[in-house]
């Protein structure tokens, strides 16, 4: 099991550009097999996700009405392309997000490291913690730095 010291921590928030004041980092890294294993305190990512997966939609929405001359349809379609489970875990892959997921036991000696659901999971929480910390204007921001580089015209 892996545990997540302070340097991690330090090392995931200077890929993401920002600086967590509260545990909501932590609590998006928490696999519910980690927090259901041990008395640790967190939450487990679940609600975090919930959030983010709408905070997502939002700010590829946003980024598709800012760059495309596209129907409505067409929209919907490249957006639901761009936040699909695949693309969710090439973004996280960019932040090495797997090697900072806080996982039960069980969940990680069966590979839930590189199970591309927790990962996309994992993801979305992170972007529900930047917009609970910081509001959506700086998560469109990390949206742009972390996701609008795998996008293609």
């Amino acid at each position: 099991m892996i545990f997540l010291n302070k340097e991690m921590i330090l090392e995931l928030e200077g890929k993401l550009g920002l600086k967590f004041k509260d545990k909501s980092l932590i609590e998006a890294l928490t696999h519910s097999s980690y927090s259901n294993e041990n008395k640790s305190g967190y939450k487990n990512n679940e609600r975090l996700e919930y959030l983010g997966d709408a905070v997502l939609e939002l700010s590829m929405s946003k980024y598709l009405i800012d760059n495309y001359n596209l129907s409505e349809g067409e929209m919907t379609k490249k957006r639901a392309e761009l936040v699909c489970e695949d693309a969710l875990v090439s973004y996280a892959n960019k932040l090495e997000l797997s090697k900072y997921l806080l996982l039960g036991n069980g969940e990680e000696q069966s590979g839930g490291r590189s199970r591309p659901a927790i990962i996309a999971d994992a993801f979305e929480a992170i972007l529900g913690a930047s917009f609970t910390s910081f509001g959506f204007d700086t998560t469109y921001e990390l949206f742009e730095k972390i996701i609008v580089p795998y996008l293609s015209s």
